[in-house]
């Protein structure tokens, strides 16, 4: 599946576990090159595009300040919230994280 208006594969709105596992099963072994660390340069690659990079700074810095917020104050965060909202804000909370390693992976760095 590629997106029509640039032709690079297109990020799917979900994926299920079984996808995961078979992408996983198929998926080549990383085997970085002493002194590789990026991707090599190409202009139609994400990691190249000042766009992108621009766009994927300001999420981090705003997802990053989020669970700063969340993990500074969590009794004002689910102050006037019912039990649901308050597990929904968990919910963010967990998916942020996961989210910001899967960024900081597709960069080639490590999220800590």
């Amino acid at each position: 599946m590629t997106d029509a208006s640039n032709g690079r594969p297109a990020i799917p709105a979900s994926v299920s576990h079984r996808q995961l596992q078979t992408w996983l099963q198929r998926a080549r072994p990383d085997q970085p090159s002493p002194g590789e660390d990026a991707a090599p340069a190409n202009d139609n690659t994400p990691a190249n595009d000042t766009e992108w990079e621009a766009l994927m700074a300001t999420w981090m810095g705003a997802s990053q300040a989020l669970l700063g917020h969340l993990s500074r104050a969590p009794e004002r965060a689910g102050a006037g919230r019912s039990p649901r909202q308050v597990m929904a804000l968990g919910a963010l909370q967990a998916h942020l994280v996961m989210a910001l390693q899967a960024a900081s992976a597709s960069r080639g760095r490590r999220h800590g």
